[in-house]
């Protein structure tokens, strides 16, 4: 959790740091820039999400941020189509771009926890899988004698 609240801290100090940054640059205009900074803060909570319902796999947490991202950035645009401003391709790939880099940024994070976890969880099993084992070796023996 302390990682996940780092994040959302280092996203919205980079929006407020990007606010006057670019403003002479014509490459990347600060409206792209938003659009690439929220829709990773949009994907943050999605892969969080889905990293908790599906209990770490990862698959599901990554598709879950990316949906979370995408869906944010698309749903902005189309609202921002019915207030007579222009649906914005750029915006939209921008937005998914964001949501991409966060999302396996955040994977990278969360995996080293869920690699530790699933070599527990395995160690476990195996420890289960012998006792059980010998709990019924041992009814075996007691039953011949």
């Amino acid at each position: 959790m302390k990682k996940l609240l780092l994040i959302l801290l280092l996203a919205v100090t980079q929006i407020i740091s990007s606010q006057n940054f670019f403003e002479g640059n014509e490459i990347i205009e600060p409206d792209k820039l938003e659009h690439f900074v929220f829709g990773g803060a949009a994907a943050l909570p999605g892969y969080y999400l889905g990293w908790e319902m599906s209990k770490g796999k990862r698959s599901t947490a990554i598709w879950t941020g990316l949906a979370f991202g995408t869906g944010v950035n698309v749903v902005k645009e189309l609202t921002d189509g019915n207030k007579n401003n222009a649906f914005s391709t750029n915006d939209v790939v921008f937005g998914v771009a964001g949501a991409i880099v966060t999302t396996f940024v955040t994977d990278l994070i969360f995996q080293s926890e869920g690699s530790k976890k699933r070599r527990e969880d395995r160690r476990l099993e195996k420890e289960k899988k012998h006792l059980d084992e010998l709990y019924d070796n041992e009814e075996v023996i007691t039953l011949n004698q």
